[in-house]
């Protein structure tokens, strides 16, 4: 498969051209050429993602839930996984408010609150995109990712599973910023310039 971050800037490549690059980049990605592959069916398309999340509630008595309410994680791609974390929460909240007549917009609000784990989410979604008027440093981000992850490994399964299910936790996150700085002291110097200090 193929994915790519970015906003919804105008100079940004369409959705469809992204598509003609995937054809044109398969082969490499495949070991073989597109003739020679069997198609069962072709699954595109994008996972709009919000950096202002949760989207609060603008009216009584009417919630957003799953992508529409911005619960969503710019690393997983959409809002069904973080959905599904946050379903007991939701769940429990919401029968609250409707217990307790508390369905006001502001009331709602309380229930979809900031979520600083999507904050730290949009910094590593950040520094896995181009600016725009960029080229891309393919070597920044592949580096930047295997560093992170090969500290993740080293780090175990307590510090990996929960950034693969978007669960960010300051300790864990603290500990693979640590021994990722550790295996490749520059890193830091390589990723400011990137992702900007507004990140």
């Amino acid at each position: 498969y193929l994915f790519t971050y970015m906003d919804a800037s105008s100079e940004r490549p369409s959705m469809a051209e992204i598509l003609d690059d995937y054809w044109q980049l398969l082969p490499r990605y495949q070991g073989v050429s597109v003739e020679q592959l069997d198609f069962k069916r072709v699954l595109y398309g994008m996972f709009p993602t919000y950096r202002a999340s949760p989207i609060q509630s603008t009216f009584s008595r009417i919630l957003q839930v799953g992508d529409s309410s911005g619960i969503q994680s710019p690393l997983s791609f959409g809002g069904f996984g973080s959905l599904t974390r946050h379903l007991l929460r939701i769940n429990n909240a919401l029968l609250e408010a409707l217990e307790g007549d508390l369905l006001s917009a502001a009331d709602l609000r309380l229930i979809n609150a900031y979520q600083p784990n999507l904050s730290a989410c949009w910094m590593f979604q950040r520094a896995m995109s181009v600016p725009v008027g960029r080229d891309p440093d393919g070597e920044l981000v592949i580096g930047t990712l295997s560093n992170s992850f090969s500290a993740m490994e080293r780090l175990g399964d307590e510090v990996m599973r929960p950034f693969l299910q978007d669960v960010l936790q300051f300790g864990p996150l603290l500990q693979t910023l640590l021994l990722a700085a550790v295996q490749d002291p520059l890193t830091p110097f390589k990723i400011v310039p990137h992702v900007g200090v507004q990140a």
